[in-house]
């Protein structure tokens, strides 16, 4: 599993469409983590599977984190609140 480290989080001074845009850099790195119960899977084999993964990464020009949905989660030193995975993942799931 891949964490996306926050090193830097930059706010727009003025808003723009009613949100002050948020930029992060930042780094992957590889870790192993435990989910907690109520975490959600977004499988990227689907038909707006790219859609999601857009609007889910860290440095997006237009993403979530962008447009401030992730902002209580933001901290400089500590991973961004989405991991990626990058193999199959065997999990209980339910279709919302």
């Amino acid at each position: 599993m891949s964490s996306f480290i926050v090193q830097e989080i930059t706010r727009a001074p003025k808003p723009f469409q009613g949100h002050n845009e948020v930029k992060l850099k930042g780094q992957y790195t590889a870790a192993s983590v435990t989910l907690p119960a109520g975490s959600r899977v977004v499988r990227l084999a689907q038909p707006l599977g790219l859609l999601a993964a857009y609007l889910l990464e860290p440095e997006s020009d237009d993403g979530l984190t962008d447009w401030n949905f992730m902002d209580q989660w933001l901290e400089v030193g500590k991973p961004a609140p989405v991991r990626k995975v990058m193999t199959n993942v065997t999990a209980a799931t339910k279709k919302l």
